[in-house]
């Protein structure tokens, strides 16, 4: 469970991220954890509730799309069976795999990052006349 989405979404720095960020952050993570509670029933899941909700997830598609219409699909297929079942060529480049735990956490500390720096340029910005001030203010009476 320590490399899933629900440990980015539990971490401190990223409510505090959201915190110093509102516009973005602070929209986004509050959306995507109550995605997460909807769908999963908890930020903190276990790995059986996980399985259960995973197997119930198939049986609705497998319910819902007629069989013919439905690709059983596994990334790890890549193209091939994706491509024959949608009746087009497969394309000559590798296949993307940019939803792998190690990017996922790559774009999450990107994003943290970026709302710790833009809060830290905000605070220099509005800090950095105090201080100039203050330094003046203190050659000045020296």
């Amino acid at each position: 469970m320590s490399s899933t989405i629900f440990a980015y979404f539990n971490l401190t720095s990223l409510t505090i991220a959201a915190m110093l960020d509102p516009p973005f952050l602070g929209r986004w993570v509050p959306m995507c954890r109550d995605m997460l509670v909807g769908y999963f029933g908890s930020l903190t899941p276990t790995e059986e509730s996980l399985k259960i909700r995973y197997e119930a997830h198939y049986r609705e598609i497998r319910d819902y799309v007629p069989p013919h219409r439905l690709l059983e699909y596994r990334v790890e297929d890549g193209w091939e069976t994706l491509c024959e079942f949608l009746g087009k060529d497969v394309p000559n480049q590798d296949f993307p795999r940019i939803n792998e735990t190690k990017t996922f956490g790559q774009v999450m500390d990107k994003m943290m990052m970026q709302s710790f720096v833009g809060f830290a340029k905000k605070v220099s910005i509005a800090i950095a006349p105090v201080i100039a001030l203050g330094l003046g203010l203190y050659v000045a009476r020296s």
